[in-house]
């Protein structure tokens, strides 16, 4: 007997999974772009445009962390969903404070993130996608201790390191979502075949 998996009730969160890491890496990138291309923009705004990218991303990681039926990285994924959206909502609750607590507060979550995420990858469910996700992990490490090592940068310093780590870790998380997508549709074609 074949499985059709248009109508297999088993795969339902395996045909939509890929679409959460493609939305958080667009999003991720777009954030970074108008970061580089506004480097002339207030703390305030970039404040908000980080604190935005960290708890819609933490939602959307959630999400993913509740739908995904493996258990390997699940709490992993649920944590650092909670520690984005409490960063996020740290950063954004004033818009105004200091450059030093913003880094500060991003710089420990992209350490905090980076870790997370390489344990995470190094689950055995996190195959098909573990190249790109030890690569994010060691930029929001890398970027995260820049930003811990030196605290107290220019506006200017922080707007660049913010916009590159976002434009390269949401174009990883893109291509993890593909890889993620190419999985599934190799799945369900050996589920068909």
């Amino acid at each position: 007997m074949q499985i059709d998996p248009a109508r297999d009730e088993s795969l339902p969160s395996l045909r939509w999974m890929w679409r959460l890491p493609l939305a958080i890496g667009v999003l991720q990138v777009l954030f970074g772009i108008v970061v580089l291309v506004w480097p002339s923009i207030t703390v305030a705004t970039v404040a908000i445009l980080i604190g935005l990218n960290l708890v819609i991303g933490g939602v959307l990681r959630l999400v993913m962390a509740v739908v995904d039926d493996r258990v390997e990285g699940r709490v992993l994924l649920a944590l650092w969903s909670v520690l984005s959206v409490l960063a996020g909502i740290v950063i954004m609750r004033s818009p105004q404070q200091s450059v030093a607590v913003m880094v500060l507060v991003l710089g420990a979550f992209w350490v905090t993130w980076g870790l997370i995420e390489g344990v995470v990858a190094l689950t055995p469910s996190a195959r098909g996608a573990r190249g790109p996700m030890l690569v994010e992990a060691a930029l929001a490490i890398g970027a995260g201790g820049i930003l811990l090592l030196w605290p107290a940068p220019s506006l200017r310093v922080l707007v660049w390191i913010a916009g590159l780590g976002l434009v390269l870790i949401g174009t990883l998380v893109i291509t993890a979502g593909w890889q993620v997508r190419g999985a599934v549709d190799a799945l369900e074609s050996e589920f068909a075949g």
